[in-house]
């Protein structure tokens, strides 16, 4: 899973950054919808242990992108 969906918050897909930090053995990922460009507003995947994880993180959905019948 290498593409990114859009923010779920602003929609950006242009400016979406997967960010690490720590040294190699303690290195953490996140996206994250960079507001340092114009549209972007900061919102994160948080911190994972791989990059793989926060990218599903930050694809994950509440519904999936599924219409809820109201149950």
């Amino acid at each position: 899973m290498s593409k990114l969906k859009p923010c779920p918050f602003c929609g950006q897909t242009e400016y979406l950054c997967v960010w690490s930090e720590g040294i190699k053995e303690n290195r953490q990922y996140q996206v994250v919808c960079d507001a340092s460009h114009d549209g972007g507003c900061g919102a994160s995947s948080g911190w994972k242990d791989t990059i793989t994880e926060a990218k599903e993180a930050w694809n994950r959905r509440a519904h999936n992108g599924e219409i809820q019948n109201g149950t």
